[in-house]
C-alpha cells in the first residue's frame, strides 16, 4: 500500500508525520520513514483510544519519553515511541527486525508483538478501523463468527505473523468486538 492510498482509505485526519529533513536521523528501514513522511500515523485512530505522536524530527525512544519504565521494560528502553493509549505504548523494537511491539505502561512483563513494519501496522488500523466501526454500529452484525473469522483473513493478508500463534494484540482486540456484538 502506498502513502497515498493509506491517505485516501483512511479519510480526513490528523497524522502524526516526519520531516524530511528526519530521513537520516531516524534508526528506521527506508521503506518506513518514506510511510512516516509521505504519509503517518493517524494520531487518533478510532480503537481503544490509540493514537500516534512523535515529533517531526525524530521518534523517541521509551528511555525518553518514560524513563521509570524503560528501566522496567527490559532490553528495550531503546524502543521507539510511536504512540499508544493509556494501558500501552506502541513501539518499533531496537535491533535489525524493527517489528511494531506493545509495552505495558503499567506492567513490565506484557510484551506483545504487534505487526511486522510500520507499513503493516498502517494496514492493520484500516482493517481493524473499520471492523470496529461495523462492530460498535448500532446495526446488528448477522454472523459474529463469520464477521471474525473475515477479519482474521484480512489480518493474515497483510501481516501473516499477526495471526501465526492464533492470539495476539490485534486478535484480542477483535474477540472483544465480537464479544460486545453477541
Amino acid at each position: 500500500m502506498s502513502p497515498s492510498e493509506f491517505l485516501a482509505l483512511w479519510g480526513p485526519a490528523d497524522f502524526a508525520r516526519l520531516d524530511v529533513a528526519a530521513q537520516g536521523r531516524v534508526n528506521l528501514p527506508t521503506r518506513d520513514v518514506e510511510f512516516l513522511i509521505e504519509a503517518g500515523l493517524p494520531r487518533a485512530a478510532g480503537l481503544y483510544g490509540i493514537g500516534f505522536a512523535f515529533p517531526p524530527t525524530h521518534i523517541p525512544t521509551l528511555a525518553t519519553v518514560d524513563r521509570r519504565h524503560a528501566e522496567l521494560a527490559m532490553g528495550h528502553a531503546g524502543a521507539l515511541v510511536l504512540g499508544g493509549n493509556d494501558s500501552c505504548y506502541i513501539c518499533v523494537s531496537p535491533g535489525e527486525e524493527y517489528q511494531i511491539i506493545s509495552i505495558a505502561r503499567y506492567s513490565n512483563e506484557s510484551l506483545e508483538f504487534v505487526n511486522s513494519s510500520i507499513l503493516q501496522l498502517a494496514e492493520t488500523l484500516l482493517v481493524m478501523r473499520d471492523a470496529a466501526m461495523r462492530a460498535y454500529s448500532l446495526s446488528a452484525i448477522a454472523d459474529p463468527m463469520e464477521f471474525k473469522s473475515s477479519i482474521h483473513v484480512a489480518l493474515q493478508r497483510i501481516d501473516a505473523r499477526v495471526t501465526a500463534e492464533g492470539q495476539g494484540w490485534w486478535l484480542g482486540m477483535l474477540t472483544e468486538m465480537v464479544a460486545f456484538r453477541s
